[in-house]
């Protein structure tokens, strides 16, 4: 299999023209690719050592309860996942690779329907993906949003509370895949879809 890339938790390779294989880190793999990004954590050890461990955990568990759930296999790429953790996927464009071909209205457009997306899993499927990652957790698949980094997803309502409370959509590596002229945009309408379900 071709190798694509590696993010913090999983490393992608081409298994066929429409699908990917993504197989789980090691610690010491994790580890490393954390540094790649951060290296100041060299200095703080047991602050990379518990992000690393983190990672694979909230993995594991995110795999563990997605398995159970075939009514958010359409949602999410289509996945079929081995005993080891490893999976394979549907082959996707990025929205940050996506959003590079779109005019100013059509990109409105696909914060909108996100922001739709992301809203109708909270409430219907009763599921989140961390941190709201517009640009590198989501994807374009024949003409819709999927989400396609199932390695950090929240079930519970105490998460979704504590995501939506703290505006996780404005954190700065969120907003680094947003297009600067759209920040504002994209700010006001995640506000206006996601923190009225805090009234509930």
């Amino acid at each position: 299999m071709k190798y694509i890339l590696s993010g913090f938790q999983v490393a992608v390779y081409e298994y066929s023209q429409d699908t990917v294989y993504k197989k789980p880190l090691s610690f010491f793999q994790r580890t490393m690719t954390i540094v790649r990004d951060e290296p100041k954590l060299l200095l703080k050890p047991l602050e990379l050592i518990r992000w690393s461990i983190g990672l694979g955990t909230v993995l594991k568990e995110s795999l563990e309860r997605i398995s159970k759930r075939t009514d958010l296999w359409g949602d999410i790429g289509c996945p079929v996942i081995e005993s080891s953790g490893a999976y394979y996927q549907q082959k996707v464009t990025q929205i940050y690779d996506h959003a590079d071909n779109l005019n100013g209205t059509q990109y409105k457009k696909l914060i909108d329907d996100f922001v739709e997306f992301a809203y109708y899993l909270l409430t219907e499927k009763g599921v989140i993906d961390k941190c709201f990652g517009f640009a590198s957790n989501f994807s374009v698949h024949e003409g819709r949003i999927v989400l396609m980094d199932i390695g950090e997803t929240y079930f519970d309502e105490e998460s979704f509370i504590e995501e939506i409370s703290n505006r996780k959509w404005t954190e700065p590596s969120v907003l680094m895949g947003v297009r600067k002229d759209f920040v504002n945009y994209w700010i006001e309408k995640m506000d206006a879809k996601f923190l009225p379900y805090l009234k509930k």
